[in-house]
């Protein structure tokens, strides 16, 4: 299923895309809207009932001295202090933090809630302990408040922690203790490259990304990945129940500075594209689709509703962005409806294969067309297919 992963400039966007009925859920931002805000978008729009509501309270942010807090500063349960060794040592500081954290998310109609999110560099390092021991104190606390709420594991990866799957097996040997009272793990993967290939992944991480979500479903556990674009497919074909992806480029792709880790200048105005499975990329309208002309229709266009202004040569200037960002979400949500109407892994993982090679022929045919300046890298798509076949050959699926 798909999640809008708010983010900035939220209220015509998120409008448009719940009135499209381009999504199942919404993973809130307190760092952007306030918890009043938030409620009040609940309180005013009945489309709403129907989400499933999630939110993430970002404790990781004060893991980083100087970051971009944004409006988690104001919140009084949002932590004082920078989460440094000192910090996680101290029994009271855990506790505290788990109860505010609670206390945060009941101010907003949920349907899960999370416990504090810590980043990790590495599945090796001593914070595994004391995030471990944390999801036991936020369990502790919700059964002495006889808080039923489904409760969910929330973390920020580093990518560099998917290297060695060594260490992610020791940590799933020790999340199986919670495997009764946690419904699910959500998390997001931090991409610690700048690539300007916007797709491009390490084969290695990627493999083992999608070896731990499936190793997370085997274990019984909901799985939440956020912050994705095309590759969120790839997720769901492993089993991820829900993926998020939003409007902006950062809400595809979580990276630490552009996520204010620490704070950083703005990276400046997103070009307008167009998110096309049959290529299994976003493309640039100007370059891929303006600039070719009609030839690329039938190789990029994926019967979306931006496609009539796009057939029409509507200039691109008078195209709406928040159309172009609510395409990306129709696109998204075709795909993984069909990925959700499949039976099992095997099927799953099977037609991701299938529109992999469908996208390289289709890459291939826009790179040759006559005169065309424009090249859609297909590098990633290799990468995926074999991230895919690995995970289908090391599980026999």
């Amino acid at each position: 299923m798909l999640m809008i992963q708010q983010g900035p400039a939220a209220g015509p966007k998120l409008k448009k895309i719940i009135d499209s009925n381009f999504c199942d859920g919404i993973i809130w931002d307190p760092r952007d809207l306030t918890s009043s805000r938030i409620n009040q978008y609940i309180r005013e729009n009945i489309e709403y009932e129907d989400l499933v509501k999630v939110m993430e309270f970002k404790q990781y942010y004060q893991q980083f001295d100087n970051s971009d807090k944004k409006k988690l500063k104001d919140y009084p349960e949002f932590p004082k202090e920078l989460i440094d060794r000192a910090f996680l040592r101290r029994q009271e500081n855990l506790e505290e933090l788990v109860h505010n954290n609670i206390d945060f998310q009941q101010s907003v109609e949920l349907d899960y809630l999370c416990t504090p999110t810590f980043y990790i560099e590495s599945f090796g390092h001593r914070i595994i302990e004391r995030v471990l021991e944390t999801w036991q104190k936020n369990i502790t606390y919700m059964n002495s408040h006889e808080d039923s709420n489904p409760l969910f594991a929330t973390m920020v990866i580093s990518e560099n922690a998917f290297s060695n799957y060594d260490y992610i097996n020791e940590f799933l040997e020790d999340l199986e203790d919670f495997s009764e009272e946690l419904e699910g793990v959500y998390f997001t993967v931090d991409r610690n490259e700048m690539s300007s290939l916007r797709h491009k992944f390490d084969l290695a991480h990627l493999t083992n990304i999608l070896q731990f979500i499936y190793d997370l479903k085997v274990m019984g556990f909901k799985v939440i990945v956020g912050y994705t674009s095309v590759e969120g497919l790839l997720y769901s074909s492993v089993g991820a129940d829900y993926v998020g992806t939003g409007w902006f480029y950062s809400l595809r792709k979580f990276n630490r500075v552009q996520k204010g880790l620490p704070p950083e200048k703005a990276f400046g105005i997103q070009k307008k594209r167009y998110t096309s499975i049959k290529v299994f990329s976003e493309v640039p309208l100007q370059e891929a689709i303006y600039n070719v002309g009609a030839r690329s229709h039938p190789i990029i266009l994926d019967n979306c509703s931006l496609d009539r202004e796009l057939i029409l040569e509507t200039p691109i200037d008078i195209l709406n962005s928040n159309d172009c960002y609510l395409q990306h979400f129709e696109e998204m949500y075709k795909y993984v409806q069909i990925f959700d109407s499949l039976p099992d892994v095997s099927d799953k993982t099977n037609k991701v294969l299938n529109l992999l090679e469908e996208a390289e022929t289709n890459i291939q045919l826009f790179n040759n067309l006559p005169n065309n300046t424009y090249t859609i890298n297909s590098g990633h798509i290799k990468q995926y297919s074999d991230a895919i076949k690995s995970v289908k050959e090391a599980n026999f699926i």
